[in-house]
């Protein structure tokens, strides 16, 4: 399945922000996002929500139901990970997600297959991209 390309660039052009931290977007100064990793102690990190599969919106429930089981995975897995946001500049959406520390890009493209995700963010020191699901 191909992500069509304005889904690709609604995800470019989302918000990410861990919950009372710092607004991030996937082109972030690249000094804001060393800070943030430093800040969290890791070397780099992933943010993936569970919310809305493939881009189909569900119930608010479903929604948090969905977060729950990957927030168990999460806590199974051993990662450490930070409650997080992702939503719309025009504030049309916002999805509940987790921002992991220092996960892999394969276990993050297992998560986002698992989870039934199109995309997760990276964050490195070298800059910020888009895991996509159909490039894993």
């Amino acid at each position: 399945m191909t992500i069509p390309e304005e889904l690709i660039q609604a995800y470019k052009s989302s918000n990410y922000k861990i919950i009372d931290s710092l607004l991030l977007k996937i082109d972030s100064d690249l000094e804001v996002v060393s800070k943030l990793l430093h800040d969290i102690g890791a070397i780099s990190a992933t943010f993936i929500t569970a919310y809305n599969p493939y881009s189909v919106k569900c119930t608010h429930k479903e929604n948090e139901s969905r977060n729950t089981y990957l927030r168990n995975t999460l806590d199974r897995m051993g990662f450490t990970y930070h409650d997080s946001v992702i939503f719309s500049d025009d504030g049309e959406w916002s999805e509940d997600a987790f921002l992991i520390c220092d996960i892999s890009d394969e276990k993050a493209s297992q998560l986002l297959i698992q989870y039934e995700q199109n995309a997760g963010m990276k964050l490195t020191k070298d800059g910020n991209y888009l895991l996509l699901r159909e490039e894993l």
